[in-house]
C-alpha cells in the first residue's frame, strides 16, 4: 500500500508477467498515457462496464472490425450525427433481416451532442 505520492521511472523497456490475476483499483482518477502508440491484447473476454458517462473522442480515423456477430442494443434515446459523407457496402448474396414495427416520425432536430 501507498498512502502518498509514487514515482517510478523506467529508462528501458520493461515486461510485467503474472503467473495469476492482476487488479488495478483507485480510490480517486486512474490515468494511463503514452506518447507513442498503445497496444492492448486480449486472448479471452474483454469487458467494459461505466457506470457514469462514457465518453470516446478520436481525433484520427477510426478502424472497428468485427469477425463474427455484432449485437448492439440501445436502451435510451439514439442519436447519431454525420458531419460528412457516408459509404455503405453490402455483400451480395447475403440476406438483409428486419422486424416489421410501425414507428411515428416527426420533423424535429434532437442534434446529438460532442465530446467534452
Amino acid at each position: 500500500m501507498i498512502y502518498g505520492t509514487m514515482g517510478t521511472v523506467i529508462a528501458e523497456n520493461t515486461s510485467i508477467i503474472s503467473v495469476k490475476d492482476i487488479n488495478v483499483s483507485c480510490l480517486g482518477n486512474l490515468g494511463l498515457s503514452t506518447n507513442s502508440n498503445c497496444d492492448i491484447t486480449v486472448t479471452g473476454n474483454t469487458v467494459f462496464k461505466t457506470e457514469g458517462s462514457y465518453y470516446l473522442q478520436n481525433t484520427g480515423a477510426t478502424r472497428l472490425q468485427y469477425k463474427s456477430t455484432l449485437d448492439e442494443r440501445q436502451e435510451g434515446h439514439y442519436k447519431l450525427y454525420v458531419g460528412d459523407d457516408t459509404s455503405t457496402v453490402k455483400v451480395s448474396g447475403k440476406v438483409d433481416h428486419s422486424c416489421p414495427t410501425t414507428r411515428n416520425g416527426t420533423n424535429s432536430c434532437n442534434t446529438a451532442e460532442s465530446v467534452p
